[in-house]
């Protein structure tokens, strides 16, 4: 690997075939993400320009307060100040004014791992470290891989992925999908020459890369999810759909997708992303960041304006762990931060703590933020 594109993807300058080239790279292996992750830790939080005089005046006039206070609290976290405190490594937090410590076993991070159903019903587990093949198709304990096959288009697998999971697979197509912790998708073992691709994302997020109609006899794409259906034209877009979210959220990164609901149809273009609400049917477009919400496929945590309730889900799948809250204000405190996916959660917590008032308590599996 160029450590140029190391650098270009430290700060978001990545072509299109640059991002492909980094990601097959990463993925590869564990050392690879180990090495990646100490770069960026080095040269990244070297290069962020942050006014450290600000940022503690931030931190330091806080006022202090007690569960009583708490409701009339700043509820938005200075992310000057977490990248601060994260670069200076310095991690403390406060409760009544005095340092405190949290000394507990750590969570560790998901792995990879999937369950895979196949046509009659058997389920075979699939885990990092270990192989399973079939005669169509092979997995590394990190992919599924299948074979390009012309058979019979009734025949269905389910590949899930359970918290504390990622998994990535490979259609017959030589589509890639990126599955994320909490999520299950349906497809057939073989695509028919010039008919429609289908697959069902039945819950959860993955991010798609689609191989181009093109390429199979004008064979389009389509991902069904709930009462939506999004038409690929050879692309690159992320759908999160979880069972708690009210919304389906569709965001195109490269190509062209058409969307439709029950009562509206939409085309999308690179940068625009489309909510769509089950209920009404209604959907709302507008224009993103990508990366905010494709940057798990790359190993990243990336937490732009969202609140700690929505935080806390996400880290709850990928670390398999419950989140309570024992003060529902804290549910709607605004955070913003960028997170190693590859890190520990009370490294995660700890600057939560560090940045603001919050602390927290580990107990087994479940994790209590107040």
């Amino acid at each position: 690997m160029d450590f140029k594109l190391i650098v270009k993807k430290i700060e978001n300058t990545l072509t299109s075939e640059e991002e492909k080239e980094f990601l097959d790279w990463y993925q590869a292996s564990a050392r690879h993400r180990q090495y990646f992750d100490k770069v960026e830790e080095n040269l990244y939080h070297g290069r962020i320009k942050v006014n450290k005089e600000k940022a503690w005046k931030t931190i330091n006039r806080r006022p202090e307060y007690n569960s009583k206070k708490r409701r009339g609290y700043l509820r938005y976290v200075s992310a000057a100040a977490v990248v601060l405190l994260v670069a200076l490594g310095i991690i403390t937090y406060r409760s009544t004014g005095e340092r405190a410590e949290v000394k507990v076993a750590d969570i560790r991070p998901g792995t990879s791992r999937a369950i895979l159903t196949l046509e009659n019903g058997n389920e075979v587990a699939l885990r990092e470290g270990e192989v399973f093949a079939t005669g169509k198709a092979t997995s590394n304990g990190r992919q599924l891989v299948y074979t390009a096959d012309t058979g019979s288009r009734d025949q269905y697998n389910a590949l899930e992925v359970p918290r504390g999971g990622e998994f990535v697979l490979r259609l017959p197509d030589s589509s890639r999908i990126w599955i994320n912790a909490g999520s299950k998708i349906k497809y057939p073992v073989a695509f028919l020459p010039g008919e429609t691709r289908t697959v069902e994302l039945l819950y959860g997020e993955a991010y798609f890369q689609i191989t181009p109609a093109a390429k199979h006899e004008g064979s389009a794409f389509v991902v069904k999810t709930g009462s939506q259906e999004i038409e690929v034209l050879g692309t690159e877009f992320n759908i999160r759909a979880y069972p708690e979210d009210e919304d389906i959220t569709s965001t195109l990164v490269e190509g062209k997708v058409a969307l439709s609901g029950r009562t509206s149809r939409e085309l999308l273009i690179p940068g625009e992303q489309v909510v769509y609400t089950e209920q009404d049917g209604t959907m709302k477009k507008k224009r993103v960041n990508t990366e905010d919400y494709t940057s798990w496929r790359a190993g990243v945590f990336r937490f732009r304006d969202i609140t700690l309730e929505e935080m806390a889900l996400t880290l709850s799948r990928w670390y398999d762990v419950k989140v309570s809250f024992t003060d529902d204000a804290l549910r709607t405190m605004k955070f913003n931060g960028s997170f190693s996916r590859e890190l520990g959660l009370r490294k995660i917590l700890d600057v939560l703590s560090a940045s603001s008032n919050v602390t927290y308590k580990i107990d087994e599996n479940e994790v209590k933020l107040k």
